[in-house]
């Protein structure tokens, strides 16, 4: 989303269509991910094969934390549309942002490892330089 978020923000000068965009991109891609998942799950054999509509609730359970993950960043572009702070600083918001959620994302893995509180941290901020590498790839590749 954060990579969507900077590529239509340099073509895109109003602020509520880049919410807008952003917005309706969004859900596409989490509709996207709902089907592949319920696609995947409800048409595997044997013992993984899952009845369509469990399928499905498996595809929106695990799809949850992609919505969830979405709404700071469009808080934050509301807030530049409603005129609370400029355009620039939200959309640079929605990027601190992304790097908080994976490097917190990042932790939470290594802790769960068991990884020391050191190697948390170094692998915390790892997590985060690659997240930002692949958001400025996504936009020149774009």
């Amino acid at each position: 989303m954060t990579g969507l978020i900077v590529i239509e923000g340099v073509y895109i000068t109003k602020p509520a269509e880049l919410v807008r965009t952003v917005s309706l991109g969004m859900l596409v891609v989490w509709a996207a991910h709902v089907f592949a998942a319920t696609v995947a799950h409800a048409g595997g054999t044997g013992a993984s094969r899952e009845p369509l509509r469990a399928a499905l609730g498996h595809a929106l359970l695990a799809s949850l934390g992609l919505l969830i993950a979405s709404v700071v960043p469009l808080v934050l572009l509301w807030l530049g549309v409603a005129g609370v702070v400029d355009a620039i600083p939200a959309v640079i918001g929605t990027q601190v942002w992304a790097a908080f959620a994976l490097a917190a994302l990042g932790y939470v893995s290594l802790a769960r490892a068991g990884l020391s509180p050191p190697r948390r941290l170094w692998g915390a901020v790892i997590t985060a330089l690659v997240g930002l590498a692949l958001v400025a790839l996504k936009v020149v590749v774009h």
